[in-house]
């Protein structure tokens, strides 16, 4: 087994396994720092569960719509590679979230986003909660703080804080819904980590929003200029943020998959290979020349990756940006103690039902970016997003774009269930929530099977110990993705950017790009 003393980076041949965002920022961040990158995507095209289905002019996302720019990785990079104009925020008409409520859907109250309280009308006026659950989610302000610093769930940590009827009627189905996750099984730690940090600073989450807004306030008093540091206000967009944030989103004009062939274009120096699986990986030790002592192309190489018919390749070092389980088959022979721990990383899986309607055959429309469905509601979807009001042109004036997201964690058993079955059950779902009755213009059913990591409590310190473990064992290997520390697209972005930072650090080079945080 190699070591970090006897397998030194020495070279600059780099493989990256997976084409999909993570690998694609991996990619160009290596290109850019000077390496001689190999790309091998197993399946027919990249972007990985990122794409765009193209219907006789229409545009509808098979997965993500957008990114979130509050975290600004993404609309970074964008805008480093010169395409930020191809990009569009949200409409600003029916910029609205709305949550199911004894199957009518209601506007999530203004001032409360993701598990926090920030504005007390809004609250107190909702016909969401009952004047019990209202008055214990204001109480908040009182609770004390939990001492100790273990990893919480978020049932546990909404249940403590917020009580269970808002945990029921706006947390669990707003958070969970991020990521189609049991809320009793979510660290805390892993998905929402500002709100803890509140809650051990400030006391609280109430109190932690007024702490902010004082500093807020302080910082406009007597400051003469606009050098307030970036995280400050950072932290501070985020604290006043409410329901789903939609200004903080932007989409590529003409869709993801535009967006995912445009970044291949500027890999032009990175030799990309499609329907490319990996099936092996194997340490080489040191070069051995060839019998006549000619050097052969392993020289200067430690890793060896196997393809289909035995084909061989060499390399330096390796990003592995796959799901975790992927990567846990691809390290089992070399790094077994991290192929355990990675193979322990859950996944959950998805079915989207996406529909054209006519806007003609809807009687009670819930005019909103989306609805999200609490499971104490005992639906069998998870939430409904409005595409096509999102981003308006996506679809025709008379129709609505529908995607209707349904299994998840909590729901396995529905991806069994036939393309017909899970088409018939969206429509009565669509139907009593938006009386909409009738044909789709066009319909598709797209399933994400173990596309979804599951960050159960505990992900943070099992992560750490798997890239602590590579680290010290194979410092020439890097995992990278939505497995490990985010399953937003900035996050993607970032983690295989990181990975790259990491890699060049080994060979030592003195144009080590300089670290964003």
């Amino acid at each position: 087994m190699p070591t970090s003393e006897s397998a030194p980076c020495t070279g600059k041949r780099l493989a990256i396994i997976g084409g999909g965002i993570t690998g694609l920022s991996a990619a160009w961040h290596a290109q850019k720092t000077g390496f001689d990158v190999e790309l091998f995507e197993a399946s027919e095209k990249l972007g990985g569960i990122l794409g765009t289905i193209y219907w006789e002019g229409r545009l509808i996302e098979g997965a993500a719509d957008n990114f979130a720019t509050l975290d600004d990785e993404a609309l970074q990079w964008c805008r480093t590679m010169g395409i930020e104009d191809e990009f569009i925020s949200p409409s600003t008409d029916h910029r609205l979230a709305m949550v199911l409520h004894h199957g009518i859907p209601k506007p999530i109250p203004a001032g409360f986003s993701l598990v926090q309280p920030t504005r007390v009308w809004p609250i107190a006026t909702t016909s969401v909660l009952s004047i019990s659950g209202k008055l214990r989610l204001l109480y908040e302000y009182f609770v004390p703080p939990r001492r100790t610093d273990e990893d919480e769930s978020l049932y546990d940590f909404a249940h403590r804080r917020l009580g269970k009827e808002t945990f029921e009627r706006l947390v669990e189905p707003i958070v969970g819904g991020i990521f189609t996750a049991d809320p009793k099984r979510l660290s805390m730690q892993a998905t929402l980590p500002q709100f803890v940090r509140m809650e051990k600073e400030h006391g609280g989450l109430i109190k932690g929003f007024l702490a902010q807004r004082r500093k807020q306030r302080q910082a406009k008093s007597t400051s003469t200029t606009n050098a307030t540091d970036a995280k400050t206000r950072q932290h501070s967009i985020e604290q006043q943020a409410s329901g789903a944030r939609y200004a903080q989103f932007m989409a590529p004009r003409k869709g993801m998959t535009w967006w995912i062939n445009t970044i291949a274009q500027q890999l032009d120096q990175t030799k990309i290979h499609l329907n490319t699986k990996v099936h092996a990986l194997r340490w080489l030790g040191d070069a051995q020349p060839s019998s006549d002592n000619q050097p052969t192309h392993r020289d200067g190489a430690h890793w060896e990756l196997t393809f289909d018919g035995g084909v061989q390749k060499s390399f330096d070092a390796i990003v592995i940006a796959t799901p975790s389980i992927i990567a846990s088959q691809l390290l089992k022979t070399v790094a077994q103690a991290a192929s355990d721990k990675l193979a322990q990383l859950r996944t959950a899986s998805s079915a989207v039902v996406a529909m054209i309607i006519q806007r003609q055959d809807v009687s009670k429309m819930a005019w909103c970016f989306g609805i999200v469905i609490p499971q104490v509601e005992q639906r069998q979807v998870l939430a409904i997003s409005f595409t096509g009001l999102k981003y308006p042109g996506r679809v025709q004036d008379d129709e609505l774009l529908v995607r209707i997201f349904m299994g998840g964690s909590t729901h396995p058993e529905m991806l069994n269930w036939s393309d017909e079955k899970l088409t018939e059950v969206a429509s009565q779902e669509l139907g009593d929530m938006i009386g909409w009755k009738g044909s789709p213009r066009w319909s598709k059913v797209i399933r994400w099977v173990n596309a979804m990591p599951q960050y159960d409590v505990g992900h943070v310190s099992r992560v750490a110990e798997i890239e602590s473990s590579l680290t010290d064992a194979l410092p020439c290997i890097q995992i990278a993705g939505a497995s490990y520390s985010g399953v937003g697209i900035p996050q993607c972005v970032r983690s295989g950017r990181r990975a790259i930072e990491r890699l060049h650090a080994q060979f030592d080079s003195p144009n080590t790009p300089t670290k964003r945080v």
